[in-house]
């Protein structure tokens, strides 16, 4: 079974947990949104680069709701891993 986590930040804790089960992905609605409010603040596409870094562009999925397909398509992460967030992966 796999579960996604909706609506819910990505902070550093939470992507380290979310590594070490398979069946569990983060997804990037309300980016922006759980960003702005990080202390200290936080881009949201270095929080990509962050994730992608730590659990791999397999278990990051794009949530449209209030996430800028810029931010992805913009992260310094490979060309591979962007098609894969953007479409690939769902």
């Amino acid at each position: 079974m796999k579960i996604i986590n909706f609506h819910e930040h990505m902070s550093d804790d939470l992507i380290k947990r979310k590594k070490k089960h398979e069946n569990i992905s983060l997804d990037t609605a309300y980016l922006s949104f759980f960003c702005d409010r990080f202390i200290p603040h936080t881009a949201p596409f270095k929080l990509i680069q962050h994730a992608v870094r730590l659990v791999g562009p397999l278990k990051v999925l794009y949530g449209w709701e209030r996430t800028d397909p810029r931010i992805i398509l913009e992260a310094d992460i490979p060309e591979r891993s962007k098609e894969l967030i953007m479409h690939e992966n769902a």
